[in-house]
């Protein structure tokens, strides 16, 4: 293997594995974190990714930063939020969201107009779009022409 840590025959995990440990304790398979920062590291300069703001100050300072994020969240949730955040930022339009980790989908209900990715059970941090809102023909939201979401906050949706 070179010294930077990757060769051809060593296949894409061991990459990531010189890279800092990203794969995940059970063997070689990448963990979702390693899977989302594949994605932000390939597309960081590709496209114009989603712009994010917070619905409040609070919620900004607290997910903005790891310790604090942790302090108030815990681990497990604090990591999944991250690895969310992370997935806002790598891609285009807020339509990219609903094949990667984390089961992104559009609520209806109470919370039509919002998209929640899952966190630990039940807890979901939810995005909606910024105004000016662009609307579908039926009324809905045009998800694949959302360039700028808020984070609204974590709930349970249920």
């Amino acid at each position: 293997m070179d010294p930077g840590g990757y060769s051809p025959q060593s296949g894409a995990d061991s990459a990531y594995t010189a890279v800092g440990g990203l794969n995940d304790s059970r063997g070689s398979r990448p963990s979702a974190i390693a899977t989302t920062l594949r994605l932000v590291l390939f597309t960081w300069e590709v496209n114009e990714s989603v712009e994010i703001d917070f619905g409040d100050r609070v919620l900004e300072r607290v997910l903005t930063n790891g310790a604090a994020m942790t302090r108030e969240l815990g681990q497990l949730r604090a990591r999944r939020v991250a690895v969310r955040l992370a997935a806002l930022r790598a891609v285009d339009c807020a339509i990219e969201l609903l094949p990667l980790p984390g089961r992104w989908h559009m609520l209806t209900g109470n919370w039509k107009g919002h998209m929640s990715g899952d966190l630990d059970h039940p807890y979901r941090l939810l995005v909606r779009p910024q105004a000016p809102v662009l609307r579908t023909d039926d009324g809905g939201v045009a998800w694949a022409a959302t360039r700028a979401m808020t984070v609204v906050g974590i709930f349970d949706t249920h």
